[in-house]
Parts: C-alpha cells; sequence; structure tokens
C-alpha cells in the first residue's frame, strides 16, 4: 500500500495504527493498560536494538525478572540515561506509567471521565507537548488526548529506534596499556 506524504516509516505507522485500533475497543482502564504495554515493549526492542548484546543471551541480566530494565521504570530510566529518549519522552512515559499503575492497581472507578484522570492526561498532553503549527492542540476527551500523547511517544520511541540500528559495538574493543600506570 503506497502511502503519499507520509512522514512516518512504515513500521512507525504500523504501530501507532495498531495502538489506535487496540485502544478503540477497550474500555478506559484497558486502554491505559494496552497503551502502557505498547510503550514498554517499543522501550524493550528500543534497548535491546541499541545495546552491546549480552555475553549469553539466555541469561540476559537487564531483562530477567528482577532485572534492571524488567519494569516499565526501569526501562524508561534506562533508555533515558543513555541518551536514547529525550527529556520530554522520558516525562511522558512516566506520566503513563503512573496511569497505568493507578488504573490497574485501584478498586475505584478509573476513567477518563474522572476529574483527577482528566488532570493526569492534561499533565501528559503539556509533558509531551502536543501542539501544531497554530498552537496547542484541543481534543474532544481525555481518552483522545491519552491516545494521542501515547501514539506521539511511540513514534519517536519508533524512529529512535530505526536511527540506531547498527550503532553500537557488536565485539568489546581491546584496551590499549601505555605502561604501569598503577605504579606512580
Amino acid at each position: 500500500m503506497k502511502r503519499s506524504k507520509n512522514l512516518l516509516p512504515a513500521t512507525a505507522y504500523d504501530t501507532v495504527h495498531e495502538l489506535a485500533r487496540q485502544m478503540s475497543g477497550e474500555s478506559d482502564r484497558g486502554a491505559v493498560l494496552v497503551a502502557a504495554a505498547m510503550l514498554d515493549s517499543s522501550l524493550k526492542e528500543l534497548l535491546v536494538r541499541s545495546l552491546v548484546p549480552p555475553m549469553d543471551e539466555a541469561q540476559d541480566a537487564l531483562f530477567r525478572p528482577n532485572g534492571a530494565a524488567d519494569s516499565f521504570s526501569g526501562k524508561i530510566e534506562l533508555a533515558f540515561r543513555t541518551g536514547l529518549i529525550s527529556r520530554t519522552v522520558y516525562k511522558g512515559l512516566n506520566l503513563v506509567r503512573e496511569m497505568r499503575n493507578r488504573f490497574a492497581h485501584s478498586h475505584d472507578r478509573c476513567a477518563f471521565d474522572n476529574p483527577e484522570v482528566i488532570a493526569h492526561t492534561q499533565k501528559l498532553r503539556l509533558a509531551v507537548v502536543l501542539h501544531d503549527p497554530r498552537g496547542i492542540i484541543e481534543f474532544d476527551t481525555a481518552k483522545d488526548e491519552f491516545s494521542e500523547a501515547a501514539s506521539a511517544m511511540l513514534i519517536e520511541i519508533q524512529r529512535t529506534e530505526e536511527s540506531s540500528v547498527g550503532k553500537r559495538f557488536e565485539s568489546p574493543r581491546p584496551l590499549v596499556c601505555h605502561g604501569n600506570l598503577a605504579s606512580t
């Protein structure tokens, strides 16, 4: 299928389309959980493709259960600290993570018409800075606002992933010693 004047790579377009498709059939709680899961998965893929492979794939200490990058927050922090995501995406992902935790672990009704959720979604919009050349974009619903912010972050992660392929060291470089540095 030819996409005229589409500025997104096909994979980013497909990922965002899949997010929208999955979110459309979900409750508010489900939509937040689906978006967070897709962002988490995209971050993991970005990290896997950008970092030096582990010495033993079966014993990957970063992504094993309770590893440094097993959790969504661990992946967010690692991606930011290695320069793979911007401060804007870092803030936005943490806001999505907070919403995911609230929606996943609350026995109360969690919905986009809740004033606290609306406020959190507006905070997310401002963190991700959803705007066009004419100014800040206004959305009909908080769910639309959340969906657009999640999509924008997915696009950024996807673009970073596509541009970082092959830019890591595939094997360690030997160290060069210039004399006995330990003796003084």
